[in-house]
């Protein structure tokens, strides 16, 4: 499933939280329990499709042994990065351009009737 990749602090909240857990070696599923939610919306919140609390980043900052204001610089510092995918040199390539209606190398050809 694709990750919540943009630049507001819920997506960037959200890749600090994921970066924290998987340095310390922690799952996906080992949220749940520390915010005290069902797994579906600690799921919805690990990938950043809704907010966290102050409440649940105090909490997660307590269990991953660190203060909420370095998880917040964590994500700030995330943010700064450029989107892996939008490198200068993937912008210059451009896929070879084809004819829409050409025939498939290995088709036969029509015969005029």
């Amino acid at each position: 499933m694709a990750e919540n990749t943009d630049t507001t602090y819920q997506g960037s909240i959200a890749a600090a939280v994921r970066a924290e857990f998987s340095r310390l070696g922690f799952k996906q599923s080992d949220l749940g329990g520390v915010i005290r939610r069902s797994r579906p919306t600690a799921a919805d919140k690990w990938h950043g499709r809704t907010s966290y609390t102050t409440k649940e980043i105090d909490a997660i900052s307590d269990f991953l042994g660190i203060s909420p204001y370095n998880l917040n610089q964590s994500a700030e510092l995330a943010s700064g990065f450029p989107d892996r995918f939008t490198t200068p040199e993937a912008a210059r390539i451009t896929p070879p351009q084809q004819d829409a209606w050409a025939q498939p190398s290995r088709a036969k050809a029509r015969r005029a009737s």
